[in-house]
């Protein structure tokens, strides 16, 4: 089953990224994602993707694997603004 949604960021199937991510707005994963936190409004780990972080976002559909905490957020344009 797959979802999409409309994202403002992608990183790509053959992408890695290692570090902090902020993202006003929506992002999608299908590469690998390693890092300290991943603040993002909406969320799509594809079925590929490989995610190792704490995750805050507003809503989050998770295809591929996940290590780490997911905490849904209600606000946290506010915590985008201030970092």
């Amino acid at each position: 089953m797959q979802i999409d949604i409309e994202a403002n960021s992608t990183i790509g199937e053959k992408s890695f990224f290692d570090g902090r991510f902020l993202v006003k707005g929506s992002m999608r994963i299908d590469g690998k994602f390693e890092g300290n936190i991943l603040l993002v409004d909406q969320l799509q780990i594809g079925p590929n993707a490989r995610v190792r972080t704490e995750i805050k976002a507003t809503s989050v559909v998770v295809e591929g694997v996940v290590i780490g905490n997911i905490a849904r957020s209600e606000e946290h344009t506010s915590e985008l603004q201030s970092h």
